[in-house]
C-alpha cells in the first residue's frame, strides 16, 4: 500500500439503505474479504468484534456511526426502497460531518453495482478500484 493507509487506521465499509445503515465484515460481499482478509486493514474495534468471521452485516442506527466508522470508508448507497433518500439525509446530519473520514475526505463512494458481488472476478475488480482508492485518496474516478 506504500504507506497509505497507516498501521492504526481503521477501514470500513458502510452501505445506506431505506431502512437504516448497514456495516458490513469481511462475509458478505462489497469487498470486505479484500480489505479484511487480503490487504489486512484494521475494522473499527465493533466491525471486529461483531463482524469479521461473525455477523455478515449489521444494521446501526446514526447515532451509532461514530463508533462504525472507520478512518477511512467506503460507502455504498441502495438506492431502491428509499436508501438514495436516506444518504442524503445521513450526510446532511451532524453526526456525519464530525466523522473523522468525512473531516479527512476519506469517504470512497462506491458503486452498489460493482460491489454487491463476491464471487472472485468481482473481488478482483473490487481490489484494483480499492487500491487505486487507497493510494490517490479518493482522487479521480471512484467506480
Amino acid at each position: 500500500m506504500d504507506g497509505a493507509v497507516g498501521p492504526r487506521e481503521t477501514v470500513s465499509i458502510i452501505e445506506v439503505w431505506g431502512h437504516g445503515i448497514v456495516i458490513y465484515g469481511n462475509r458478505w460481499g462489497r469487498g470486505g474479504y479484500n480489505l479484511y482478509n487480503g490487504l489486512e486493514l484494521n475494522p473499527p474495534e465493533p466491525v471486529l468484534q461483531h463482524l469479521i468471521d461473525k455477523e455478515p452485516y449489521r444494521t446501526i442506527t446514526l447515532e451509532q456511526l461514530p463508533a462504525y466508522a472507520g478512518d477511512r470508508v467506503f460507502l455504498t448507497v441502495y438506492g431502491e426502497g428509499g436508501g438514495a433518500e436516506r444518504a442524503k439525509e445521513m450526510k446532511a446530519s451532524r453526526i456525519w460531518a464530525d466523522l473523522p473520514a468525512v473531516k479527512r475526505g476519506c469517504v470512497y463512494e462506491v458503486d452498489i453495482q460493482r460491489f454487491g458481488a463476491g464471487d472472485p472476478i468481482s473481488l478482483s475488480r473490487q481490489l484494483d478500484i480499492q487500491v487505486r482508492l487507497l493510494r490517490t485518496g479518493g482522487r479521480g474516478r471512484s467506480t
